[in-house]
């Protein structure tokens, strides 16, 4: 069985008092999705943007779990996936969130994320050395703005909710495949 790529995405309080408010994930083939918001963290660290923007997207009538339960929840689903799970996060504080509601790492999951922006960076510098670019910046700037174009094409196409951990997790993935299809390369 081959690995299985998930991008994930979350929303919290704020940078200062980082307290996880729901995890979105979407396998790289579209196939399989995860989300949940957690009913128990503390609204009161919330920030204003947080109040404002990513709350009233929330439906924990639908979604909410206490951590307790969101993590069962989200350690069984990752163990559904397969041996080998990579999680793809643009931002490592995803990251380090998801492990907090896991308390650790699922054994099938990698040590660590694949960070999209470095990836991204790395791949579009063997690309211009291969085309023999003379400036891979200009190759970088085109791949980050073919994510850009994609993520909120993404967003467009399907109604999408900015700021809501799943909506998000599917975007960064259609920004990832749009970056694979200007790099020529067939990602999965």
């Amino acid at each position: 069985m081959s690995k299985v790529s998930v991008f994930i995405d979350t929303e919290f309080t704020d940078f200062m008092s980082s307290q996880l408010i729901s995890l979105g994930a979407v396998t790289l083939d579209g196939k399989h999705e995860f989300y949940v918001e957690l009913t128990d963290y503390n609204k009161k660290l919330s920030s204003e943007f947080v109040r404002k923007i990513v709350e009233p997207l929330l439906d924990p009538y639908t979604h909410g779990k206490p951590m307790v339960q969101a993590s069962a929840a989200l350690w069984c689903w990752l163990e559904e996936l397969g041996p080998d799970v990579e999680i793809c996060c643009d931002y490592k504080g995803d990251w380090d969130l998801m492990l907090a509601l896991l308390d650790e790492k699922p054994p099938n999951v990698q040590p660590q994320p694949m960070m999209i922006w470095p990836e991204i960076n790395q791949a579009a510098i063997k690309q211009a050395y291969m085309l023999q670019l003379p400036d891979w910046s200009w190759f970088y700037g085109q791949c980050k703005q073919a994510f850009a174009n994609e993520q909120h094409a993404w967003f467009l196409r399907n109604n999408g909710r900015v700021h809501h951990a799943l909506d998000d997790a599917k975007a960064n993935r259609a920004g990832w495949m749009a970056v694979q299809k200007l790099l020529h390369r067939d990602y999965y």
